[in-house]
């Protein structure tokens, strides 16, 4: 299940608008209020893409790992 609290979080950090994003993606710009009412639910495909518009993991979207950045950001 997505995190959308996480999602919202990183537009803002990013210094992104909602609507901006929900553009991207073709969508209207009260679709994360939607899903986060429970209206609509978001695919597996969609929060993947949506990761990609934040520069973060699907993981991180979806609870998997609290880290939000890319396997190639993380220093070994």
């Amino acid at each position: 299940m997505v995190n959308i609290h996480r999602i919202k979080t990183l537009i803002k950090l990013k210094g992104m608008k909602i609507g901006h994003v929900c553009a991207q993606l073709g969508l209207t710009h009260t679709y994360f209020s939607n899903v986060e009412s429970g209206k609509t639910s978001m695919s597996d495909e969609r929060i993947r893409k949506v990761a990609e518009i934040l520069g973060t993991t699907y993981e991180y979207l979806t609870d998997q790992t609290n880290d939000p950045r890319l396997p190639e950001e993380i220093e070994t």
